[in-house]
């Protein structure tokens, strides 16, 4: 598969993500969890895992904050301020894939030593 088509699909799961979270408020800071486990998935097959993980937790940042949004300024007006804050969310999102990518390395690492052994 493409690299496009990774950068897609973490783009469309981020997305969801985020406008699922807000469907769920009564989850509060647990909700962090599924998001974590969705980075670190994405950035298991990836050879790119700090770009899919970047698009992949802005979308998520970007998408929660955009659907969770109720004040009286329009949305569009809050897009600067939410993308500015979905950098953060980008971070976030870089470093779980990266970490999620590292566990993948190392137990692939550890399958193959004992594949050695036997």
């Amino acid at each position: 598969m493409s690299i496009t088509w990774r950068l897609a699909g973490a783009a469309v799961v981020g997305a969801v993500l985020g406008w699922l979270g807000t469907l769920v408020p009564a989850l509060g800071w647990w909700m962090l969890l599924p998001w974590g486990i969705g980075g670190a998935v994405l950035g298991f097959p990836s050879r790119r895992p700090a770009l899919i993980g970047a698009i992949y937790g802005f979308f998520l940042s970007f998408s929660f904050m955009m659907a969770g949004y109720t004040g009286t300024a329009s949305r569009i007006s809050r897009v600067p301020g939410f993308a500015l804050l979905a950098a953060a969310g980008a971070v976030a999102g870089l470093f779980i894939a990266v970490v999620g990518a590292a566990v993948a390395a190392r137990g692939a690492k550890q399958r193959a030593s004992r594949a050695d052994a036997a």
